[in-house]
């Protein structure tokens, strides 16, 4: 059973390009809407979308948590300056592109709102105590069981918690560190795209620029 869904109509597209949003708004009041996928949650070990791996709900030891709902969300505006971003990246870099990853990252009701309707918000990096061991940007985890802890996904007082699944543009990427403000030059005057905690095998990716992350969906678990 859904819990939490409005009476916002959307339909749902299978296919669809890179610059366009999957699913399409007939009837909206505000600048996002939220689609569930069809079956129930057992059922997400299966793709949901062209490109996604099959187990992108489940990735990182997440079952020990119990979903509640996912949601995708729908902001236009967002999306094409992602995508917009996205091709510059893929025109830039060569052979390494965009390099687009699906990563996690987790959130209070407070943030939520503001994520879906503004984006991610570097300029928030290190409130509530959470660390910016690696720059000053948003952090994107690649495993879901890190940004489902406590201190990114802040409980609420219900004790559910929310994590997004995002695309984030990770495209060139060094090491991090605490007192970056932005990427560290590359090859003059182009910056690196993102950063990283570990160059042999990264965990965290960290990205200074708003438009290189989309929030593509919420999961609601406890």
């Amino acid at each position: 059973m859904w819990r939490g869904w409005d009476s916002v109509a959307t339909e749902r597209c299978h296919t669809h390009t890179s610059t366009e949003l999957p699913c399409r708004e007939r009837r909206t009041n505000c600048s996002y809407a939220m689609v569930p996928p069809r079956g129930v949650f057992l059922q997400l070990s299966r793709p949901l979308v062209v490109g996604y791996p099959s187990n992108i709900f489940l990735h990182g030891c997440l079952s020990a948590n119990v979903f509640q709902q996912i949601q995708r969300i729908q902001n236009m505006n967002l999306r094409r300056l992602y995508e917009g971003r996205k091709k510059e990246l893929e025109s830039k870099n060569g052979s390494v592109g965009a390099a687009e990853k699906i990563l996690y990252h987790g959130t209070s009701a407070e943030s939520c709102s503001s994520i879906m309707q503004s984006n991610f918000n570097r300029r928030f990096a290190g409130q509530n105590g959470n660390s910016t061991c690696y720059g000053h940007g948003t952090y994107f985890a690649v495993n879901a069981s890190y940004s489902a802890q406590n201190k990114y996904a802040v409980p609420a007082a219900d004790g559910t918690q929310l994590m997004f699944v995002a695309r984030v543009l990770t495209g060139y990427h060094t090491q991090g560190q605490a007192d970056m403000k932005t990427p560290p030059v590359r090859v003059a005057p182009d910056l690196y795209d993102s950063v990283v905690d570990n160059l042999q095998n990264p965990s965290m990716f960290v990205v200074f620029h708003d438009c290189k992350a989309y929030p593509d969906y919420l999961i609601t678990f406890k």
